[in-house]
């Protein structure tokens, strides 16, 4: 095992200790914010994979960011926020399928789209809470 090989192992291994603190740390909502940035946080490695040439069918990150995604349509609470619930369960089934669509075209354009609408609702959720 080389030294860069060994540096980013590290880098990951750590990466993980910290998320895993703050997962255990936060709230319901601090989780959903967490979500949210680790969403993004694929969504722009997927961006530059395309930008390398590789294909998102076979990218880890895609994985992730399909996961993520149902991971938020699933803490949803229909009984308590029926509406709002509603509404971003829409939103989360769309940007899965604009995900699919993403990574069976490996387009770069749709994926940037994906990740402007995810940014915005990151935004006001972070402002929320």
């Amino acid at each position: 095992m080389n030294n860069q090989h060994r540096l980013h192992h590290a880098h990951n291994h750590y990466r993980s200790l910290a998320l895993t603190s703050r997962l255990e740390a936060s709230g319901p909502h601090g989780l959903v914010a967490i979500l949210y940035e680790e969403l993004l946080r694929s969504l722009d490695v997927m961006a530059a994979a395309i930008q390398r040439g590789k294909d998102l069918a076979k990218d880890v990150h895609s994985e992730r960011a399909r996961s993520i995604l149902i991971a938020l349509e699933g803490s949803l609470d229909f009984e308590r926020g029926a509406g709002l619930a509603g509404v971003l369960g829409g939103v989360y089934r769309s940007m899965q399928a604009q995900l699919r669509k993403a990574i069976a075209g490996n387009d770069a354009d749709m994926l940037t789209e994906l990740r402007e609408g995810v940014a915005e609702i990151a935004d006001s959720w972070n402002k929320i809470v």
